[in-house]
């Protein structure tokens, strides 16, 4: 199965996903995190990740 997690670009969005998507990616299943520039430099050495998103333009202003 292939799956894809979408957090907003905040860091404290993303970590209640890693639980369940390193799971599923250690029992062979497809996993890609998608997220702004911070959340994937965070998380990129734990699962395969997309940047979205630029931090400052999800910023209201």
């Amino acid at each position: 199965m292939r799956v894809l997690f979408v957090a907003t670009p905040l860091i404290g969005h993303a970590f209640p996903m890693l639980p369940l998507a390193l799971h599923l990616r250690a029992t062979g299943h497809e996993v890609v995190l998608a997220s702004g520039d911070e959340v994937v430099t965070v998380l990129r050495d734990r699962l395969p990740t997309v940047t979205v998103a630029d931090p400052m333009s999800a910023r209201v202003p």
